[in-house]
């Protein structure tokens, strides 16, 4: 069922389930963003996205079973979960926390998003925030060539929801 429910997950999640889900992972992000310097602080509506497509509003068995919310990688090391269907090892974590915060160290340090990195300061720079601007520069993030897309319609969804 658990399968079913994350392909129709429109239909099988509810307003709570998001919601606890939003503010969980916000929670995250914040703790975090308030550690960073401010130039580094990543839009939490970005953060959320990223998770909510990720992990199918945390239902994904990656999600239950790993805490890993944003699809990343296990790397030498690594405690890992196996993915079912292409055997890729992607990264386990203790806590929710730990999940948010190693997918922005990955934006923040990682080598394939030096145009994130580049971006991010810009936007620091000339004190305005563009989340689609960021989001343009995540072509290495995802397979998907709608990626950015799906992440830009989720960003306009979740601020909506911050905001009310």
């Amino acid at each position: 069922m658990k399968h079913i429910c994350a392909t129709l997950l429109v239909l099988c999640s509810t307003p709570e389930i998001e919601n606890k889900f939003i503010n969980e992972i916000k929670t995250c992000a914040v703790q975090y963003n308030s550690i960073l310097p401010e130039s580094d602080r990543i839009p939490i509506s970005l953060v959320i996205a990223q998770a909510v497509h990720e992990s199918a509003y945390g239902t994904s068995r990656f999600a239950e079973e790993a805490n890993n919310f944003f699809g990343i990688k296990a790397v030498n090391g690594d405690e890992y979960i196996l993915s079912l269907n292409n055997g890729k090892k992607l990264k386990k974590y203790y806590t929710w926390c730990e999940s948010v915060e190693d997918y922005m160290e990955l934006l923040l340090t990682g080598k394939h998003y030096k145009s994130f990195q580049k971006e991010l300061i810009n936007q620091w720079v000339v004190d305005t925030i563009e989340v689609n601007k960021l989001v343009d520069t995540l072509d290495l993030y995802a397979e998907d060539v709608y990626y950015k897309d799906k992440i830009k319609k989720l960003v306009i969804s979740i601020e909506r929801k911050l905001y009310e």
